[in-house]
Formats: C-alpha cells, structure tokens, sequence
C-alpha cells in the first residue's frame, strides 16, 4: 500500500470569509521514531471583505480585499500567546484529525468550540 503524504501548507475559508492555514507535519515531529503520527496546526490568516477597510489590501482580479490578522507580524511570524492556535494529531492513513482540548493562550478570548473533527481526502492517492 502507498502512504500518502499529507504534509504541507493549506488555506481554506469558511462560511464567515475568514481564511484559515493548516500546516501539516509528519515524522519525528514530536522526537519519537514514528513515521506515521502527523501533527495538524490551524490558525487564521484574515478575512475576505467585500469593501475595503483600514489595514486591507486589494485583491488581485479587484473584487475581494483581504484585512490580514492583527497578530501575524509583517514578517509573517506568529504567536501562539496572541494568534490563536488549534492543535491536533493523526495517523498518516487516516482521514481524522484528533483535535487536543487545549489550544494556545491566544485562544482565551474565543468562544469556539475547541473539539473539532477535520476530515481529509487524498486526491492522489484516491
């Protein structure tokens, strides 16, 4: 059997235009000899308007401005004590990420639910 290879980088949006960053990493991530636990990070890049504001910029094609989280630094660093961050792990073979029940400390002053299910398709691998 291939294994498929999840690691990289990925965005998405959801209903409410923010566009998240999933990166994704397998191996000796976590120091131990397994080549098939991943390590799933998930935080907000910004959010998609539809008219601009301060701080937005102009989207290429004109018709989206994109407002850049406040707490990523131009530099594109980011910290975990004022970005909040979503961890998680899996197994290479499975589609379901196990989401911890902590989160950064930037986290505090969201409501979201921190338990959540992330389920994947490896479109090369079918």
């Amino acid at each position: 059997m291939r294994r498929s290879n999840p690691e990289g980088t990925y965005h998405y949006s959801n209903e409410c235009d923010n566009i998240f960053q999933v990166t994704i990493s397998c191996g000796d991530v976590f120091g131990d000899d397994d080549p098939d636990l991943c390590l799933y990070s998930e935080f907000s890049r910004g959010t998609l308007l539809a008219t601009q504001e301060p701080g937005s910029e102009l989207l290429p094609g004109g018709d989206l401005f994109f407002l850049p989280n406040a707490a990523i630094l131009e530099d594109g660093t980011i910290n975990p004590d004022s970005l909040c961050v979503f961890p998680g792990t899996f197994r290479r073979l499975s589609s379901m990420v196990e989401e911890e029940d902590t989160s950064s400390i930037g986290c505090e002053t969201t409501s979201t639910n921190l338990k959540l299910v992330v389920k994947g398709n490896d479109e090369e691998g079918g």
